[in-house]
């Protein structure tokens, strides 16, 4: 089996952002499990959506909840037809991943 970074030391800390819905925030709970039994020392925590947070209440594997709120809801409202985003927002996301970022999409 492929290890997910080979060279890498076992992180002490991993922080999960799931920004969708519900049913997205469930959905992510197989990907938390898969990150804890790699690194079954790595304290992991997630950062979703306020209002998702609760179905993760009692998960063994994750330490701690983060909800946040939409930033983007200001914006939304405004109806604007067409967003673009800088690659500075895309690094800002990553800024503290530390120098080994890593992305799993569905």
């Amino acid at each position: 089996m492929a290890t997910l970074l080979p060279d890498a030391a076992a992180p002490r800390s991993i922080l999960v952002i799931c920004a969708g819905r519900i049913g997205d925030v469930l959905l992510s709970t197989p990907a938390v499990r898969s990150l804890k039994a790699h690194w079954p020392d790595a304290q992991i925590d997630m950062l979703v959506l306020n209002g998702t947070a609760e179905v993760l209440e009692n998960n063994p594997d994750i330490r701690c909840v983060i909800g946040i709120t939409p930033v983007l809801a200001p914006v939304r409202r405004r109806r604007i037809p067409i967003v673009a985003q800088s690659p500075t927002g895309a690094r800002l996301r990553t800024a503290n991943a530390g120098n080994r970022p890593v992305a799993i999409e569905s």
